[in-house]
């Protein structure tokens, strides 16, 4: 089995002869109170205070370890209407 990761990456597009540049960063927030985990148990309102794991991998590990229920790792772009929202959830108990 194979696992697919994302990582911190910047993409480049040209719309009307201006190029907008795209940078991707990885993000956890919590699916019910819509805060985005920030460190040390902090956590934030504002995506851009939020703690970038660089790696998707490292935010679903951070998820299991930690014992955080009802997460998103967010794949966030520069801008926020691209953003990928991927569920990450605790395996169920006994199992």
């Amino acid at each position: 089995m194979s696992v697919n990761t994302f990582s911190n990456l910047q993409t480049a597009q040209t719309y009307g002869g201006v190029t907008h540049q795209q940078v991707l960063r990885i993000l956890l927030q919590d699916r019910q109170s819509r805060l985005y985990f920030r460190g040390s148990e902090e956590w934030t309102q504002n995506r851009d205070e939020a703690l970038n794991f660089q790696h998707s991998a490292k935010a679903s590990g951070f998820v299991l370890q930690a014992r955080l229920p009802n997460m998103d790792i967010i794949l966030g772009f520069t801008d926020a209407k691209s953003d990928v929202r991927i569920p990450c959830s605790l395996p169920a108990q006994g199992i």
